[in-house]
């Protein structure tokens, strides 16, 4: 009975010696599970850093290759005489392009790495499941809806080319009517581009209304609200803009005029240099540029010298007066020898002159002769002011009003002193 005690307690000691071995044991385990996970997430961390310092050596040298690899043949790139970029503008495009990428990859390599690292320890492994969600998820969404969206797509490829196909063929006849190969009986060949304009205008915004149905969350009460939202800003923000705009292809099918011509609208008289669906450019005598909104010339009044100047001529006018006691036919021979040795009008038709207004006190004579031309009007008007008066002045015919001739003591011929005989 003694030796079964004994051996009892011995055998009890042995279990709480082994028991005490398997808690250290199992402490030891813990510790160095710890230290795995912590020397797993230095190396992580570790191989994310040289990776990262690796992309940015990388592209560094990348974008320095590209740049001096094609430097030699950078040059400006122009689209119809217009300059679009210049060489230093494509090398800032090639470089942030090149970053662009490099921040890129740089954001996804740390983005697929954070979730290893919160993997290596048990605690936040539930958080990089849950970042892993966080991109699939939306990619698996996007993937799916670009799936379902492939016939929709390819009914607006359908619709566009069309739409571009029809639009070729009116260009294509537009430029005969504008050359003249084709010809339309009432329709003007300076009509065509205006009227394929227009045209092509009609056909894209139907070609809109066609494939709105068919883009993505158009039927959405967001979508449609931005759309509305537009539509209110641009119906109010350009309402001057649209009256403009209006009056500008009211102005094409009236022709009042064409890019060239000299005219005068309004209080403002030059030639024409641009005209656009928006404004009417006019450069005047003075070389200033004037700049007149097309609803502004639609209600004022419009005057084309140019348009009769070649086949009929254009009739320059001035008017002159003159006392009772003058005889008229000495005036309209002085103002006819005028009108002939003016070099820039026309000998026929011939110059004529019109009495156009009997007043208390005097006559207004008006000198009409004809110019084929209708620039530098000014010019031609100054040249016959000269010959009026130097054919006046040999004449003897003084060219004052009658109420500045009244003195005192009686009436004297107020010219100058060399060219009156009585003096």
């Amino acid at each position: 009975m003694y030796h079964l005690n004994f051996l009892i307690i011995k055998l009890s000691i042995l279990l709480k010696f082994f028991n005490q071995l398997h808690i250290g044991f199992g402490e030891t385990l813990q510790i160095w599970n710890k230290l795995t996970e912590i020397g797993l997430f230095l190396l992580e961390i570790t191989i994310i850093y040289y990776l990262i310092k690796f992309i940015n050596r990388t592209f560094l040298n990348l974008s320095n290759y590209a740049v001096q690899k094609i430097h030699a043949s950078l040059v400006k790139y122009e689209i119809k005489k217009i300059k679009i970029f210049s060489a230093l503008q494509i090398e800032d495009i090639i470089r942030n392009f090149i970053n662009l990428v490099k921040y890129a990859l740089i954001v996804f390599i740390i983005y697929l790495g954070l979730p290893v690292v919160f993997s290596i320890f048990p605690e936040t492994k539930p958080f990089a499941i849950t970042m892993f969600n966080w991109v699939l998820n939306p990619a698996i969404a996007i993937f799916n809806n670009i799936l379902n969206f492939l016939p929709d797509l390819f009914t607006i490829i359908v619709v566009y080319i069309i739409t571009r196909f029809i639009i070729k063929i009116i260009r294509f006849i537009s430029t005969e009517i504008e050359e003249g190969d084709i010809v339309i009986p009432g329709f003007h060949a300076d009509w065509a581009i205006p009227t394929f304009n227009i045209v092509r205008f009609l056909l894209y915004a139907f070609m809109l209304v066609i494939i709105f149905p068919y883009l993505p969350g158009s039927s959405s009460p967001a979508f449609q609200g931005v759309s509305i939202f537009l539509g209110l800003l641009l119906s109010f923000g350009s309402s001057s803009s649209i009256n403009n705009v209006i009056a500008g292809l009211v102005i094409t099918y009236m022709r009042p005029f064409k890019i060239g011509d000299e005219v005068k609208i309004g209080e403002i008289e030059g030639s024409v240099t641009e005209k656009t669906l928006l404004v009417t450019r006019i450069k005047t005598n003075k070389n200033e540029d004037v700049t007149i909104p097309n609803a502004t010339i639609l209600s004022s009044n419009t005057i084309n010298y140019s348009t009769h100047a070649k086949d009929k001529g254009l009739i320059i006018h001035t008017t002159l007066t003159f006392d009772y006691d003058l005889p008229w036919q000495q005036i309209h021979e002085a103002m006819l020898d005028a009108a002939d040795k003016t070099k820039s009008l026309l000998k026929e038709p011939k110059p004529f002159v019109l009495q156009t207004a009997l007043n208390s006190f005097f006559v207004n004579y008006q000198l009409n002769a004809y110019s084929n031309t209708a620039i530098d009007l000014e010019f031609l008007m100054s040249e016959i002011h000269e010959n009026l008066q130097e054919s006046f002045k040999q004449r003897n015919i003084p060219m004052t009003l009658p109420l500045f001739k009244a003195l005192k003591e009686g009436n004297v011929i107020n010219i100058p002193i060399q060219f009156n005989s009585k003096s």
